[in-house]
Formats: C-alpha cells, structure tokens, sequence
C-alpha cells in the first residue's frame, strides 16, 4: 500500500506546510500502528532544497506524533540499500521523502525484499523532487 502525502502537503520551498495526517490517519487503521516508521531522505531532491529543509521537516513530522528514525541518501542507490537495511530490521513502513528517483529505489527495495506483503508493509512519500512526476499524476487520478 501507498500513501502519497500530496504536493500540497509539503513545499520544499516552505515545509512549514508539512502535513503528516494522511499517514497518521492511516496508521490508525492499520494493525501496523504502533510499528516505528523508517524515513529514507534524499538531501539532494529538489535542487538541494531538502538538504536546506530536512531539520524542517523533521521537527514537524515529530510534532505531529510520527514514530520514526531516518537516514540521508549519501550516493545514486543508495536508496535501495538504506531500504533493504530497514527492511531486514523488521521495520515494514517506509517514507520516501525526495523525487521519482527515491520513490523507485524505495519501491524497487521492497519488491525485492524476500519477505515482502503488501497488507504488511506500507510505502509513503512526501513528494520533494525537481519535476515529481509521480507525485503530480497520482494527485490528478
């Protein structure tokens, strides 16, 4: 399962405006609820803007009751090792926060995890890349 938290939802330019509802209100109904989430961030989504952002970003997902530990993208795929590494540790709710690209990796990470369910592990993205193609078209549907 997917939950996207909208464009709207978070401007790189001002994340003042991040909003973790959707996953708050989603993890209420879910059985995973008390499960700690994991953010994967990639500080160079939106031109850098994260990288400026992230402590933002940060301090709001916390205020709004968000259980979760994170690590930055350090090199193109990493992503997808920072996910499996999450994912072996028992940690089955994921954020993406960057581009198309993050969100792929992520994806692809727990596609190919061995033990991967889609009624028990859960992929969320706060959509911060420069086009966020993904983001946009989902929104739109």
């Amino acid at each position: 399962m997917l939950f996207l938290l909208g464009r709207d939802t978070i401007n790189p330019l001002n994340c003042a405006k991040v909003n973790c509802s959707t996953i708050s209100k989603s993890m209420k109904n879910n059985e995973l609820s008390d499960n700690k989430w994991f953010a994967v961030v990639n500080p160079n989504a939106g031109n850098r803007a994260i990288k400026r952002e992230w402590k933002m970003i940060h301090r709001e997902m916390t205020s709004k009751g968000l259980n979760f530990d994170y690590a930055l993208t350090e090199h193109p795929f990493h992503t997808l090792e920072i996910v499996d590494d999450a994912l072996k540790k028992r940690i089955s709710q994921i954020i993406a926060i960057g581009g198309d690209g993050t969100l792929n990796e992520a994806a692809n990470a727990m596609l190919d995890f061995k033990d991967f369910h889609p009624d028990t592990h859960l992929l969320a993205l706060i959509p911060a890349g420069t086009g966020n193609d993904w983001g946009t078209h989902v929104q739109r549907s």
